[in-house]
């Protein structure tokens, strides 16, 4: 099974410094195995249009950037188990936005 780590920053948490530090790094080393889904990263090195992607009519949603449908392909296709998604945009998470994932990404885990 793939689990998902949703990390969910607050604005100005630091959120956008621990982005920042992944991008220009590469990632997290290589022993912890996740993978930051680098081909999904959007606007300043946050997954944010995968965020905006789950709020309907979001305006600041742009379909021509990866969103979570490219991140649930991307994840189906690794040899990695483990992936992570990071935007401050997912704070206001509810219900209806958990399930919205669980049916984008299937049969991921969760933590």
């Amino acid at each position: 099974m793939k689990t998902v780590y949703l990390h969910i920053g607050l604005h100005k948490t630091g959120t956008t410094s621990i982005q920042n530090f992944l991008f220009r790094h590469g990632g997290l080393p290589a022993k912890t195995g996740i993978d930051i889904l680098k081909t999904c990263l959007g606007p300043r090195h946050g997954h944010h249009n995968v965020a905006w992607r789950i709020y309907s009519n979001h305006p600041r949603f742009n379909s021509q950037l990866p969103c979570l449908e490219d991140a649930a392909a991307h994840i189906e296709k690794s040899r990695n188990h483990r992936f992570l998604i990071s935007s401050e945009e997912l704070y206001p998470l509810d219900d209806h936005g958990i399930q919205y994932i669980r049916e984008r990404l299937g049969g991921t885990g969760w933590l």
